[in-house]
């Protein structure tokens, strides 16, 4: 409100000093009336809109030479982890730690580097975190090959259960058992 009445107070003294007592009375008018409150929530709305407009994200435009260099940042950036965000690829981040790794691989496929060259320095600088798909290194080999480990052992126990049942024969009934039987089925035959 106090902005809306700055406005009207410098619109005043402006037409005052033109000459216009008229325009400024009216000015002075308006600001006291109720369509001086309706201006005052047009323009908070309108500047609720811009800041709500400054904090959406900027669309980052990125200049290739080639729709191959294009490919592989999109690749790139799809394959790295943002350290920040909860498993989400640096690519589809909005976090500023993204977008500098974002510009940083930019920067680099400009200057001609790999993709391998890229990803070292980026497990480098921010650690074996920022890969979906950790390297085969002896800190590693327990989480690549425990899956396959537990895939043996199951395929072993499940053989030695089978092999056990396959030797564990169903023996025959011994002649007073078998007579037992047929006594017990004949009762239950005849009743």
């Amino acid at each position: 409100m106090a902005l809306i009445d700055l406005c009207c107070a410098r619109a005043s003294s402006a037409c005052t000093q033109a000459g216009d007592d008229d325009s400024s009375a009216r000015t002075r008018h308006l600001a006291g009336s109720g369509l001086g409150w309706l201006a005052s929530m047009v323009l908070a709305l309108l500047m609720l809109v811009a800041a709500l407009d400054a904090r959406a994200e900027a669309i980052e435009v990125r200049g290739f030479d080639n729709p191959v260099t294009e490919k592989r940042y999109q690749e790139l950036t799809a394959t790295l982890r943002c350290p920040k965000c909860e498993n989400q690829a640096i690519g589809d981040s909005n976090s500023p730690i993204a977008a500098d790794m974002r510009e940083r691989v930019y920067a680099q496929l400009q200057d001609g580097r790999s993709d391998k060259e890229i990803i070292d320095f980026m497990v480098q600088r921010f650690g074996d975190y920022v890969l979906y798909n950790p390297r085969l290194e002896g800190r590693t080999l327990l989480l690549w090959g425990l899956p396959g480990a537990l895939v043996v052992i199951g395929a072993v126990v499940l053989w030695l259960i089978i092999r056990s049942r396959r030797r564990t024969q169903v023996r025959s009934l011994s002649a007073e058992e078998r007579a037992r039987l047929d006594d017990l089925i004949d009762k239950e035959g005849s009743a």
